[in-house]
Order: C-alpha cells, then sequence, then structure tokens
C-alpha cells in the first residue's frame, strides 16, 4: 500500500472508531472532528491519537518522496505546515460543545487559531496549482495537489 494512501486510511478510521464513541449529543453532521477529541470528553485520546498519528507521518511521506524524487518540490513544504499545525491540534483540545463541561478556555483558544497556518497553507497549494509527477519511464502525470 502507498504510503500517502494508507495515511489517509489511518485518519479516516481513526475518525470512524472515535465517531463510536463520541459523547453523548454529538451529531457528526452538525459537530466537528476536533470536538471527538474536545476536553473533557472521556475517549477524546482516540481522535488525539489521529491528529497527532497524522501530523507526525505526513512528514515521513513528504520526506521520503524527496528523497525518492531526489528533489523538493516547494508545494510539500507547506503540506508541512499543515502537517504540524494537525498535529499541535491533537495536543490542544477544544472546548467540549456542553456547556456544563469546564475546560481550559486559553487551551480552546489555543486550539481554535491552529487552523489557521492549516488553511492559508492549503490556500497557497491551491493557489500554485497544478504540477506535474516525473516516473521513471519519462511520462508525467499531472495532479493538482490538495
Amino acid at each position: 500500500m502507498k504510503p500517502l494512501l494508507f495515511l489517509i486510511l489511518y485518519f479516516v478510521g481513526v475518525i470512524l472508531t472515535a465517531q463510536i464513541f463520541a459523547p453523548p449529543g454529538y451529531v457528526w453532521t452538525q459537530n466537528t472532528v476536533s470536538e471527538l477529541a474536545s476536553q473533557g470528553h472521556n475517549q477524546k485520546w482516540i481522535m488525539q491519537a489521529g491528529f497527532i498519528g497524522f501530523g507526525v507521518l505526513l512528514p515521513v511521506v513528504f520526506v521520503k518522496k524527496t528523497y525518492n524524487f531526489r528533489q523538493i518540490h516547494y508545494p510539500d513544504m507547506l503540506i508541512l505546515v499543515t502537517s504540524l499545525a494537525i498535529l499541535v491540534t491533537g495536543i490542544f483540545c477544544t472546548a467540549l460543545y456542553h456547556p456544563s463541561i469546564r475546560f481550559s478556555a486559553q487551551q480552546a483558544q489555543i486550539h481554535s487559531i491552529l487552523p489557521l497556518p492549516f488553511r492559508v497553507s492549503l490556500w497557497l497549494v491551491e493557489s500554485i496549482g497544478t504540477r506535474s509527477l516525473h516516473l521513471k519511464n519519462g511520462s508525467s502525470i499531472w495532479f493538482l495537489l490538495y
């Protein structure tokens, strides 16, 4: 299995597992994935493992790709910013959406600020647009990096 595909399946699997243990009142169409790792939720470690694991493994995938192709693709550097934001999002948890649960406002604020570099780096990657992946046989595949 390709590393990036494994990474995507890992993160989706963690999200689905965390859904099973979601706190009462959590509705996947109305609440965020971050709320599965919210302060006060007994099973928050599941989604934290997803955020932290994804944030640690994503750079590994791109470093391996850079090593294999022997050149740096600058949009990948923005993906590294994204991975750092995701990793730290797993460390600092948002407030639980239920108002009766005590939480750290400072931790929730840090969590809410962290997606900004993630969004900016994804926007920049999308703005850069398409690029080609050169294969060993000399042909190229054009794709949009998300």
